[in-house]
């Protein structure tokens, strides 16, 4: 926990996240426009999720894979009438937007573009993130999990599993509401980065740069609830689906219990003798120091850690027991 950030704040902020409404200013994610007769067909064919049955303002999750099922980015998939809204990682738009246009096939439909640019972007965390949206953003209604609405310049929707209670909203930097515009780096601002970073964590959400990256399999880091194991083909499926059916899989995503501050990402050993990275650290006011770790399900025995000075670590299955 940085020095500059005293306890009490980060308790006062993880406090508002789980009993009332906490702002939150995060990172920008990609957000792009797809259009076009075949843009589901173009999505059905490339990701791991089953989006051919996708509602209306329906928030759905989904992975692009290569031809041997390696992560090109997690994207929540939004339905509109007319168009699909694709929110990526952040950075990674660009990337996204690239892969899919070098998969449209010369008889498909499909245009895709960024839906606005310069983007920022806020979470409201929190029970009453509804209220606050209605309130301090002046925005009429508020889109329920897994639910989205598109605004003046922007995109709300409802957070849903395994992402801690919420509400993001994504505008272009010109369009914002006055209230989150003003929202600045303050300690209390970084108190409150802080306090959502140890929710997420309890929640075992991976993140882009921490958890996973452009490369890695899905079904190791922690995004299998984003992979569908009976819908038809789709760029990747072969490994995925081995994967899956003969329970193979030599690492997965963990939480981790940590008896001492540690700077991730760092190869430690834990209390089940398993080789672990760990790969995000917060302190938690419910459970003290805790982090996500991607561990070695196949190794034996008690290996060294390569730190001798990192603190072991106990796992634990994502969520967080309570």
């Amino acid at each position: 926990m940085p020095s500059r950030v005293s306890q009490s704040a980060l308790e006062e902020a993880y406090a508002a996240a789980t009993e009332g409404s906490l702002l939150v200013s995060v990172p920008p994610s990609g957000i792009l426009k797809v259009s076009g007769g075949t843009r589901l067909d173009l999505l059905q064919r490339l990701s791991t999720n089953d989006v051919a049955g996708i509602g209306e303002r329906e928030v759905r999750p989904t992975i692009l894979t290569t031809a041997i099922g390696r992560l090109v980015d997690r994207l929540e998939v939004v339905s509109f009438a007319d168009h699909l809204i694709l929110r990526t990682s952040p950075g990674r738009g660009p990337v996204v937007q690239d892969w899919l246009q070098r998969h449209v096939f010369f008889q498909d439909d499909v245009s895709v573009a960024p839906a606005f640019d310069p983007v920022r972007e806020w979470l409201i965390a929190g029970p009453l993130a509804a209220d606050r949206v209605r309130g301090a953003a002046g925005i009429e209604g508020s889109p329920g999990p897994g639910e989205a609405l598109e605004v003046a310049g922007g995109l709300v929707w409802g957070a849903q599993p395994p992402e801690p209670p919420g509400i993001h909203l994504a505008f272009e930097a010109s369009a914002a509401p006055a209230s989150l515009r003003s929202s600045g780096e303050s300690d209390h601002e970084e108190a409150s980065f802080l306090a959502f970073d140890a929710l997420r964590i309890e929640s075992g959400l991976p993140l882009y740069g921490r958890e996973f990256t452009e490369g890695d399999l899905p079904l190791e880091v922690g995004l299998t609830y984003a992979v569908s194991f009976t819908k038809g083909c789709y760029l990747g499926q072969e490994i995925i689906a081995r994967m899956e059916s003969r329970a193979r899989i030599p690492r997965r995503l963990m939480g981790a219990f940590l008896d001492a501050p540690l700077a991730a990402p760092a190869d430690v050993s834990t209390d089940t003798g398993l080789a672990a990275r760990v790969t995000s650290v917060a302190f938690s006011p419910r459970r003290g120091w805790i982090g996500l770790a991607v561990v070695r399900t196949e190794m034996s025995g008690r290996p060294a850690a390569k730190d001798p000075d990192a603190p072991r670590v106990r796992l634990a299955d994502l969520p967080f027991p309570d």
